[in-house]
């Protein structure tokens, strides 16, 4: 008699355990994926970053000749691929990077299962996100963490493929080629991947003993997908060995090099990391039994000492050409962890998910510092105009450590239309300033402040930048008291403006400057009337200047005055044109200065400002 097939509480009863997995993985990626997005709008790019985007601006043929010689092709034609489909923008090209760290942490979780259970890879991916290594890597333009996920891929693969009984069966050699296109696509990433390669070899010889041999059909495979490549850098290596021998690195250096390997790995929170490496291993050895999982995981956390005598000869030994060693540390203390009662568990994975957070240790991981341009153009484009130009100070270092591949990749992000770099501010009416504070070149500074006014400042720790204005007008109207207006400009929020609405907010720019010195200090005013002639909205305040002094009697000749205010559209008006007034007067008395071209009532019309009413 057959059995009665399942009620639909069966199902669901037997599948829950796999629904629950699934929501916590997808929270967790979420949660990953948050933590490194966040990021990207603040986030300076390195030299390297810039220069891997920067040359993909080229043919496929374009792209792999202007490759650097000890860099092969992969990545950056992967680089192109993804900016040709998205845009050239820092933050979506950082995207790649995130991406493809989102895939090494679903396939160290399978890695993981495969190995142990689900709780130890659950516990595992979120270790492995939480190092300050994976963060820097995971949210960085380079190739490494490529060559991390094919090589998890690799490994995944691989502990399917010697759990094959036949090792010629059609499984057993599909799963050979995949892993031989895993291994050559590792190797078109980064050369560093030849010890990634040598890892897989022994980790998986500590795992399934004799049966090693199998490895024979993805190396013979990869060997010749990758010859091309590999005659390609022959000389490259040799160069690099011969000028890098041993001998010129005495033992404790060596050992220097790979505490400091193991510190980086860690990242910022070195002391907690380590509590959570005690408690994993303690939990491990209480249940200890010598077996190969255990041993091949020993092996491969401790891979990075015979490692570092090949990596300093070819002078790659740093934690960015040895990713995997996240992944190892990630397991030994997940499957620590996932022995702890399940609170205990959750609470540190709550730690871990805050520690996601925490700001990169860049001074840590780079020798030199990040120029601040993402931020500084990101800002710029929103008040540049079009015939706006930059002007860099010679005695700026920041500036002059900039490299022009990096000037011209960020104009051409944020300003598409261009914008140019010049070497003397004459004859433009707006300036991007970029100096060094308290370093500048003298006579750049003293011609910008004569022929110019200070609107706009950006600051940092290693630049400043300040925009500098000539006025509307040159010539402009001269008062009765010896003070000049250059003219005003009217701007809405997104700029200038040539058509307002009823009851919008206008921004006001007046230009000053005076022709002889003034005794009295002065007071402006700004007026909208209504049609009747009523008071609409006012500003009468001394002169609210951008940079300098409101008191007129301090003013100084040689020198424009900027100064904004803001005042409001009448709500309702029928006029197609509603005009601006201003006026000089005395605080004391309220007597109005005159000037040509004044009413009656010694007001100025500024401007004859359109309106879009119904």
């Amino acid at each position: 008699m057959s059995l009665p097939p399942p009620t639909i509480p069966d199902v669901v009863k037997k599948s829950s355990p796999f629904r629950r997995t699934l929501a916590i993985l997808v929270t967790l990626l979420l949660l990953i994926f948050i933590s490194r997005v966040v990021r990207l709008n603040t986030l300076d790019m390195n030299k390297d970053e810039v220069w891997t985007v920067w040359q993909t601006f080229g043919s496929v043929q374009d792209i792999v000749r202007w490759t650097p010689y000890d860099w092969p092709p992969g990545f950056y034609l992967t680089v192109g691929g993804w900016q040709w489909l998205m845009s050239i923008h820092p933050f979506t090209l950082r995207l790649l990077p995130i991406f493809i760290f989102l895939i090494s942490v679903a396939l160290l979780y399978a890695v993981a299962k495969k190995l142990h259970n689900r709780r130890t890879g659950l516990m595992a991916i979120v270790v492995y996100s939480a190092l300050g290594y994976s963060v820097y890597l995971s949210t960085m333009l380079r190739g490494y963490i490529l060559v991390l996920a094919f090589w998890l891929l690799a490994l995944w693969l691989a502990l399917y493929y010697f759990e094959q009984k036949r090792s010629l069966s059609r499984p057993s050699i599909l799963l050979g080629l995949g892993i031989a296109g895993c291994l050559a696509a590792m190797f078109y990433v980064h050369v560093s991947a030849v010890f990634g390669i040598a890892l897989l070899l022994l980790y998986t010889a500590i795992l399934y003993g004799r049966r090693v041999w199998r490895w024979w059909l993805p190396l013979l495979v990869s060997g010749v997908l990758m010859m091309p490549e590999v005659l390609a850098k022959q000389a490259f290596a040799v160069n690099r060995i011969a000028g890098n021998p041993l001998s010129d690195y005495p033992i404790n250096l060596l050992a220097t090099w790979i505490q400091r390997l193991y510190i980086d790995l860690q990242g910022r929170e070195l002391t907690l990391w380590f509590v959570f490496m005690l408690i994993a291993t303690l939990l491990i050895l209480d249940k200890w039994r010598l077996n190969r999982r255990v041993l091949g995981l020993a092996v491969w956390i401790l891979s990075p000492v015979p490692s570092a005598f090949i990596g300093i000869q070819l002078g790659s030994f740093n934690a960015r050409h040895l990713p995997w060693m996240l992944c190892g540390i990630a397991l030994w203390i997940g499957w620590g962890l996932s022995m702890l009662p399940r609170a205990a568990a959750l609470a540190l994975s709550l730690v871990m998910a805050a520690i996601m957070f925490q700001p990169i240790p860049l001074n840590q991981y780079e020798l030199v510092p990040r120029v601040p341009l993402v931020t500084l153009f990101n800002w710029m484009s929103h008040v540049a105009r079009p015939s706006d130009v930059v002007v860099l100070d010679p005695r700026c270092e920041a500036c002059a450590f900039v490299a022009p591949e990096e000037w011209d990749y960020f104009a051409q992000v944020y300003f598409p239309n261009g914008i140019r770099i010049v070497r003397e501010p004459d004859h433009y009416s707006r300036v991007w300033y970029l100096y060094a504070n308290g370093n500048q070149d003298a006579t750049l500074a003293q011609s910008l402040e004569q022929d110019c006014a200070a609107s706009l400042d950006y600051n940092n720790q290693q630049f400043n930048v300040r925009l500098y204005e000539t006025p509307p007008d040159r010539e402009g109207i001269l008062f009765e008291n010896g003070l000049r207006f250059n003219g005003a400009e009217i701007l809405d929020d997104n700029g200038i403006s040539t058509v307002w609405r009823q009851g919008e907010v206008v921004h006001i720019r007046l230009w000053w400057s005076i022709d002889r010195q003034i005794e009295a200090d002065y007071s402006v005013g700004t007026y909208f009337l209504n049609a009747d002639g009523s008071l609409a909205d006012s500003t009468d305040t001394a002169p609210q200047l951008v940079d300098g002094p409101p008191q007129t009697s301090q003013w100084v000749t040689g020198r424009y005055y900027l100064e904004e205010r803001t005042l409001k559209l009448p709500a309702t008006v029928s006029a197609k044109e509603i005009p601006l007034y201003m006026a000089v007067y005395q605080a004391r008395d309220g007597k109005r200065l005159t000037a040509p071209g004044m009413n009656a009532d010694n007001l100025l019309v500024l401007k004859q400002i359109a309106l879009a009413t119904w």
